[in-house]
């Protein structure tokens, strides 16, 4: 009898621990996030931490348990997300063909989208009629916007599509493109990169669209509700922390040392 006993405690133990080490490993997979690189501020291996999102996204998962954060190409990183090889994905803007495919989780940071100009231009714009005849650059893969789009179709508009945004204020500065599209802060960040000065470039008044960004999940995961609801239940806790605006913060401090 004691033997048996023995047996069935050695055998209870290694099934609990074996529970365990299948629970965490199971966790360890759900906190698998991706991103990808010449998003800056906020996704770049280059930078601290990863960038600003990655930052955000790393804190909040911090507060939920253990996560990782790789860096694949954009397509390639959406791809496997839609697939369910990782959890989410992010940071990503609002789009109807995305929202077919993702849920989307709280807005982890707000954005303005602006035009920059050079300083010394005499590029004035305010309304979008200002900017009848102009060449807009836009790096490749990001949206125009709809104010842009409309002007676009209308052929009131030209624009230059490079790979990066960094090869927009190239373009800038050699005269190629009048203006270039950009939120403000990744805008600065790459201006800042380029090593401009505020004295080299300004922003137009014009605000050509207000954005958002988020962790998106695949709607093919059967626990993708939860996984979004974990992840917006960690971002309020960073922000009523106050971590959140103190990390920003930080960033911020950076970028403003060119304006």
């Amino acid at each position: 009898m004691f033997v048996n006993l023995r047996y069935r405690c050695t055998y209870g133990c290694f099934f609990l621990i074996s529970l365990c080490i299948f629970s965490f490993t199971v966790r360890s997979e759900e906190m698998k996030v991706v991103t990808g690189n010449d998003f800056k501020p906020f996704s770049d291996e280059g930078l601290p931490n990863g960038g600003l999102g990655a930052l955000l996204v790393s804190e909040i998962y911090k507060s939920l348990g253990d996560h990782v954060v790789d860096f694949n190409p954009w397509k390639r990183g959406l791809r496997e997300t839609l697939s369910g090889q990782y959890v989410g994905t992010f940071p990503y803007r609002r789009t109807a063909e995305r929202e077919r495919d993702f849920l989307y989780s709280d807005s982890f940071f707000d954005l303005e989208s602006k035009l920059f100009v050079l300083k010394k231009s005499a590029h004035q714009a305010r309304v979008p009629d200002d900017l009848n005849n102009m060449v807009m650059c836009n790096s490749l893969g990001y949206a125009d916007g709809d104010v842009l789009v409309g002007l676009l179709d209308q052929g009131r508009l030209k624009k230059i599509t490079p790979v990066s945004l960094a090869d927009c204020f190239e373009l800038l500065q050699i005269g190629r493109a009048d203006m270039v599209r950009a939120s403000e802060i990744a805008g600065w960040s790459a201006a800042k990169d380029m090593e401009f000065t505020k004295s080299d470039i300004r922003v137009m008044d014009i605000l050509i669209e207000r954005l958002s960004l988020h962790l998106i999940v695949s709607k093919s995961l059967d626990n993708a509700p939860s996984i979004i609801e974990h992840f917006n239940r960690g971002l309020t806790i960073l922000r009523t922390s106050g971590k959140y605006d103190e990390l920003v913060q930080v960033y911020f401090v950076s970028l403003e040392k060119i304006r």
